[in-house]
């Protein structure tokens, strides 16, 4: 499957139940393994990243067997072998699994991580934390060596960027301290999954104020364990802006308090959304136009930059889309600009004019957050989209759902 086109605009109505947190989901299903036991995990996405990683710990040995969004993992045969696989050069989560094989195995051998092409993605803070810890690394011809000079029993680390994935990985490295302190970490919703899932394996873990305590004590880690992955906060947002711009869309079992910041936003522009316990109802409307900063959480996220520059642009007034993450992420206003938008994107700034038509045209799917954004805008407009299998990396049954809701498409 590589394009889509819309048939018809129509207005699009009904329910749809959010899928499981990518984000989440691949971290967790990394350090599933450090268990050398079996790990069910439930409202597992039937995407693509994670389908990659499960073809990873299957080349480790382990047994992955999934039944709808349940996800068994038994890694009780799981072997060392060198990662330098396609597979991991291939997406960006596949990093989660290098301080994961080095608490199994004490060094670990991998090829550099890949994923969308946002912008610059360092992995040098990464880098500074498994040296922190007690690692020695080197990188040649786009695989990193990592072994154990000598792991620390005891680390008190500050990281030095703020970044959410070296985060993860530090919190993921200290596990085979006797006592790490880890300070200035970036951790969102999914994060605090991930650590949950780590508490529920038997670790000690404390976190709060964007410092984690962890103390180790390997003999008291469950080898059987089953843990539900928070929904995706991404995808949920994606068909809220959805109703807001041409439906009536019920958005059922996401959690808005991971989107307090963004929902605010929305209800403050006026525009017709309501949480309800049944769920989030996004209802199409015209709001006020407002500024974005892109930050991190509990601040505005970057993912979601792209899924709102579609409404904005089509808002009441003036604003300004202040990218402040990846310098890459901007695409999707020269993509508004083709189909009538009247925006001025300078650097990483997008001043942006409301209008209320837009033409169909005819894009290309670069990135994932990007594609997902140009769905918004042929559902609403019309056109059509190549290169949608990179849509899939992140959102589970997406066209089914859509489907669901009355879009009329074909897929090619």
């Amino acid at each position: 499957m590589q394009s889509i086109s819309v048939n018809r605009v129509n207005y699009l109505k009904g329910s749809v139940h959010i899928s499981g947190s990518k984000n989440a989901c691949l971290p967790i299903l990394c350090s599933s393994i450090i268990t050398r036991g079996i790990v069910v995990l439930k409202n597992v996405a039937n995407i693509t990243d994670i389908n990659d990683i499960c073809d990873i710990l299957r080349y480790l040995n382990c047994k992955v067997k999934r039944r709808g969004n349940r996800l068994k993992v038994d890694s009780t045969k799981i072997q060392y072998k060198s990662l330098n696989i396609n597979k991991c050069s291939k997406i960006r989560g596949s990093y989660y699994l290098i301080p994961v094989m080095l608490y199994l195995f004490n060094k670990c051998e991998i090829a550099l991580p890949g994923g969308c092409k946002i912008g610059q993605r360092p992995i040098d803070c990464h880098l500074e934390c498994f040296q922190a810890f007690g690692f020695s690394t080197i990188i040649e011809n786009n695989v990193l060596y990592i072994k154990s000079n000598q792991r620390k029993k005891e680390v008190l680390l500050s990281l030095s960027k703020k970044s959410v994935g070296a985060s993860i990985n530090a919190i993921l490295c200290g596990l085979g301290c006797e006592h790490s302190i880890i300070e200035n970490l970036v951790i969102e919703p999914e994060g605090l999954d991930l650590i949950s899932f780590l508490k529920k394996i038997g670790f000690n873990i404390s976190f709060l104020n964007n410092k984690c305590i962890i103390k180790s004590h390997k003999q008291d880690i469950k080898n059987r364990i089953t843990y539900k992955i928070i929904p995706d906060r991404m995808e949920a947002m994606t068909f809220v802006i959805l109703g807001l711009l041409n439906g009536r869309i019920l958005i059922k079992g996401a959690n808005p308090s991971h989107m307090k910041y963004p929902l605010d936003l929305l209800i403050n522009a006026k525009y017709n959304l309501k949480i309800t316990k049944k769920g989030i109802l996004a209802c199409k409307s015209r709001g006020n136009a407002f500024n974005i900063k892109t930050d991190i959480y509990p601040l505005f996220p970057t993912d979601m930059q792209p899924l709102f520059a579609i409404l904005l642009a089509a808002s009441r007034g003036m604003c300004v889309v202040d990218e402040t993450i990846f310098e890459n992420r901007m695409q999707i206003y020269y993509d508004l600009l083709e189909g009538g938008g009247q925006i001025n994107v300078i650097e990483n700034k997008a001043y942006i004019t409301g209008v209320t038509e837009f033409s169909p045209k005819h894009f290309k799917c670069k990135d994932l957050r990007q594609g997902a954004a140009l769905l918004l805008y042929i559902f609403t407009y019309g056109g059509s989209i190549d290169n949608i299998d990179i849509i899939k990396r992140g959102y589970d049954g997406i066209f089914y759902k859509l489907k669901l809701l009355g879009a009329n498409f074909s897929l090619k």
